[in-house]
């Protein structure tokens, strides 16, 4: 279930570790209640040869199952001692979108999503799975419930749910991304208006609107290269990945430094970025009927994943685009203010490990 609005922490048993996989990468994180907040315990991350993930399909069970098996032992921090798994699941083929029904019993909603998503979701009932959760009533009168719906197709969620039970362990919980992501980043689970967040990945740039008490709208497009803001520097300068790499974060978009030609590298890519931006703007503002007590206008981008610890990244979107950017903070759900990185993970890579850090929330919470 997707029980995103449970905002109370609680001791439950089974507990659970969060598991996120990429294209390339395999997180895993594991909290634990402390006081009124949690801790980070263990965690890992495990990179993942090119061709065992494409699109977020495992496309060669027996050498994820091999790398997960490996991650888990291991880890970084406290042994794992939980069968029990909370994953996410890759957001490109999935929707999660809100619909709007009269107001009616639980019943009655279940026949009347199955009948909404047949006549507005491109993938067939037989073939998918889904889940539903009504949103809470809006400060506005209205004559209708909002309801906020996740589909996936099997043939993404089969191959998860088996290596997790292969891999020894039990399935939790399953759930996109997108729901995760904001679990991580938005104090509360609550926002007055609506919130963008970009996930900068290495392989796909996700766009997640969360308003109210729950995640909107999401959508992602994949990157033309992987690690692709380190590939146009290496391309532009005619250096190494490597040494890209290393003078994107010594430089980031900082003009003064190496004669400006890290930011003339990426300069293409933030256009590119901005109109985006902002056309997803564009597209929510006019489909939003359900936003009833604030107008569909971003008021905030939150900036996650890899890429958002490119220096100047925030400020410089901010400035184009006249809304207010700032970079994530993956642990403002996790640990007491006003701390943002644990002993065992430091912010610059808990941005990284935003949906990781988001999906193990969950697994420890009702």
């Amino acid at each position: 279930m997707l029980n995103l609005l449970s905002k109370h922490i609680y001791d439950v048993e089974p507990p659970a570790f969060g598991l996120d996989i990429s294209d390339f990468v395999l997180k895993i994180a594991l909290l634990k209640p402390q006081g009124e907040n949690f801790t980070l315990a263990s965690f890992i991350e495990t990179p993942i040869p090119e061709g065992v993930v494409q699109g977020g399909e495992i496309k060669k069970p027996e050498e994820l199952l091999k790398i997960f098996r490996e991650s888990v032992k291991n880890i970084k921090g406290e042994k794992i001692n939980t069968k029990f798994v909370s994953a996410t699941i890759p957001e490109r083929k999935s929707f999660l979108r809100i619909i709007q029904l009269p107001k009616m019993s639980g019943t009655e909603i279940e026949n009347a999503i199955k009948f909404e998503m047949e006549a507005n979701i491109p993938l067939p009932l037989s073939e998918s799975y889904y889940d539903w959760q009504a949103l809470g009533e809006s400060s506005v009168k209205i004559d209708h419930q909002d309801i906020l719906v996740a589909v996936a197709p099997k043939s993404i969620i089969d191959p998860y749910n088996e290596l997790i039970k292969n891999a020894g362990f039990l399935p939790k919980v399953l759930e996109l991304e997108s729901i995760a992501s904001s679990r991580a980043l938005i104090p509360d689970l609550k926002t007055e208006k609506p919130t963008l967040i970009i996930n900068l990945g290495a392989t796909q740039i996700s766009f997640i609107i969360f308003s109210n008490e729950a995640p909107r709208f999401s959508t992602s497009i994949n990157t033309p290269f992987r690690n692709h803001l380190t590939y146009y520097i290496s391309e532009h300068m005619k250096i190494s990945m490597e040494e890209a790499e290393n003078v994107k974060r010594l430089a980031g978009l900082d003009k003064t430094k190496y004669e400006g030609e890290i930011f003339k590298a990426l300069e293409p890519i933030l256009k590119s970025l901005v109109t985006q931006i902002r056309d997803f703007a564009d597209y929510y503002s006019s489909h939003a009927q359900h936003e009833h007590a604030s107008k569909a206008k971003i008021a905030k981008i939150i900036l996650c994943g890899g890429d958002a610890n490119l220096t100047g990244i925030a400020p410089h979107l901010s400035e184009i685009l006249k809304i207010p950017v700032e970079l994530g903070n993956p642990w403002v759900n996790i640990l007491p203010s006003p701390l943002k990185e644990s002993p065992l993970m430091p912010y610059e890579k808990s941005l990284a490990f935003t949906s990781c850090l988001g999906i193990a929330i969950r697994g420890i919470t009702k």
